[in-house]
C-alpha cells in the first residue's frame, strides 16, 4: 500500500470550515507524522488561525524548538510563548533571497529546531508565485532534513505554478 506524504486541506474562512479542517489535519500529523500538509486558500480563508492551532498543539509534542517567521506580527497574541516568534519587518527583509538567507541564519543559529512555519511569504516576495516556488527549493535542497518546513500561500489553487505545486 502506497504511503499518502502530502495532505492538502482549502477550507473557508468560518470556524465551522476552519476548526474541523485543523482537527482532521491534527489527527492524520499524530498517525502519520512524516507528512506534509498544506493549508492553502485565498485571504481571510483561516491559514493563519489554522497554523497558529498547529504550532500550539506542536509545541505540547516536540521535543526541539518550533520557530513562527511571518509578516507583520499578526500573531503574537495567539502563539503559545515557547514558539519563537520572528516579524521579518524588523529586519527589513526584501525579496526571496534575502528571505533565504534570513531563514537560513535562523537555522543556522539554532541546531535544536524542528518546525518552521512561514506566514505572509508571498507577500514579502511581491506576490511573485513562481518565486515562492524557487525560494522553497532552495530551503528543500539546503534545510537539514529533521525540520519541518510549513507555509501558508494566499492564492487559489488554480493559479499556483508548477514548482509550487510539487510542494502539495
Amino acid at each position: 500500500m502506497k504511503k499518502i506524504k502530502k495532505v492538502i486541506f482549502t477550507c473557508g474562512g468560518t470556524a465551522g470550515h476552519i476548526n474541523p479542517a485543523i482537527a482532521v489535519a491534527n489527527s492524520w500529523k499524530e498517525r502519520h507524522p512524516d507528512s506534509k500538509i498544506l493549508f492553502i486558500g485565498g485571504k481571510g480563508s483561516g491559514k493563519t488561525k489554522t497554523i497558529i492551532e498547529q504550532m500550539n498543539n506542536a509545541c505540547q509534542v516536540t521535543d526541539g524548538h518550533i520557530v513562527c517567521i511571518e509578516k507583520g506580527m499578526k500573531s503574537t497574541y495567539n502563539i503559545k510563548p515557547s514558539i519563537r516568534i520572528i516579524d521579518v519587518d524588523d529586519y527589513n527583509i526584501r525579496g526571496y533571497d534575502q528571505y533565504f538567507g534570513f531563514i537560513m541564519g535562523v537555522l543556522a543559529g539554532d541546531y535544536d529546531i524542528e518546525q518552521v512555519y512561514m506566514d505572509g511569504s508571498l507577500k514579502i516576495g511581491g506576490g511573485d508565485l513562481e518565486g515562492l516556488g524557487a525560494l522553497l527549493d532552495h530551503i528543500n535542497d539546503v534545510a537539514p532534513e529533521y525540520v519541518k518546513v510549513i507555509v501558508t500561500v494566499s492564492a487559489d489553487m488554480s493559479a499556483l505554478t508548477d514548482n509550487l505545486k510539487k510542494y502539495l
